[in-house]
């Protein structure tokens, strides 16, 4: 079955689209680069591309299929999740540290941005 020359040309200019948008992943290594240079930009492509990678393993392995067909293991990963960003939050609420934000990403380990 072929594709009618309108459906195609709609997809075409849909995917374009979203390939000219940046995302998220950009948004920070563009942000990182600029506030501390060229070695924070860097690392940080690191750190996305190690995610990533954590990612393309676990579809390789199946655990992204027995996550997506056994409710208890998704709803384990969701919780843990959950607790997770719960717990960043009230770190983040605890530190009492005002500095600026200027201050404070100047003095990001390149570690810690990774």
């Amino acid at each position: 079955m072929l594709i009618s020359h309108s459906s195609l040309l709609l997809f075409v200019t849909g995917a374009a689209v979203l390939l000219v948008i940046p995302g998220p992943a950009v948004t920070y290594v563009v942000s990182r680069s600029i506030g501390q240079g060229r070695a924070a930009g860097l690392v940080s492509v690191l750190g996305i591309v190690a995610g990533t990678l954590c990612h393309v393993v676990a579809a390789a392995l199946g655990i992204s299929a027995v996550l997506a067909s056994s409710a208890l293991a998704f709803q384990f990963v969701k919780y843990l999740g959950a607790g997770y960003l719960i717990y960043l939050g009230i770190k983040t609420l605890g530190t009492g540290d005002q500095r600026s934000l200027e201050a404070a990403g100047r003095e990001t380990r390149l570690a810690r941005i990774f």
